[in-house]
């Protein structure tokens, strides 16, 4: 999912010069980032205790949102500091790659009980 995120952010910001191409490519880039939404959700529950399992999935899903809000405040500077919006979402882009580089660090639960 990272990769393929990874891998369709230029092509959205960059290689898209009509309305098909823009529209299938960002198609394709949703799929690959909503396949990793997908995957936080089967995950990361089975990392916590049973008796805080709910709230630590809602603190993991929403200290994202508390984060998230400053990109909108900041997005103006940032596409002027930037030179042009395809520039701000290849920098942002990064994610991916942190998230190719943590992924295989994460402990393995196929198998395990649930942590009580």
């Amino acid at each position: 999912m990272f990769v393929g995120g990874l891998v369709m952010t230029p092509a959205v910001y960059l290689w898209s010069h009509s309305l098909a191409t823009l529209l299938f490519a960002s198609w394709l880039n949703g799929f690959w980032t909503l396949g990793a939404f997908s995957w936080y959700a089967i995950y990361l529950p089975e990392l916590f205790a049973t008796n805080v399992r709910g709230t630590a999935s809602a603190f993991v899903f929403n200290a994202s949102r508390f984060i998230a809000f400053l990109g909108p405040l900041m997005a103006g500077e940032l596409i002027g500091a930037l030179g042009g919006l395809a520039h701000v979402a290849l920098a942002f882009s990064v994610i991916y790659v942190i998230g190719l580089v943590v992924a295989p660090f994460m402990p393995e639960t196929k198998g395990q009980p649930l942590p009580q």
